[in-house]
């Protein structure tokens, strides 16, 4: 009989797959800082701030998007602990399985460190 434990990994995984998002960001904002120093000096025009909100609102939401999606992916995935082995199964449009084997030998002795 084959013991099965089931679990999800953290939420914070979700946060760590959207550090690249964070960094694109990041960097967007600060490749434009003269034109953002520029709008707060000079106040703004109409067609300065339609714009503004316009690539504001794109980049907001395609942020969503991929914390969303990030979302749905952690949402579907299990990790399970068998008896010799680990499991990790992706339940999405692209299902995915690693098997991870886990070896024990027999020769612990109690003042030695783990054989493995």
């Amino acid at each position: 009989m084959e013991n099965k434990i089931r679990f999800r990994n953290h939420i914070s995984v979700i946060l760590e797959q959207l550090g690249a998002t964070f960094g694109i960001l990041f960097v967007l904002s600060f490749t434009n800082i003269d034109d953002v120093i520029d709008y707060i000096e000079k106040g703004s025009s109409e067609e300065l701030s339609l714009t503004v909100y316009i690539g504001g609102g794109v980049i907001l939401a395609v942020f969503l998007l991929i914390f969303l999606y990030q979302w749905i992916i952690w949402s579907k995935t299990y990790i399970s602990i068998c008896d010799n082995s680990i499991v990790i199964e992706r339940n999405t449009w692209n299902k995915k399985k690693n098997t991870i084997g886990l070896k024990y030998r027999a020769e612990f002795v109690g003042n030695a460190s783990w054989n493995m």
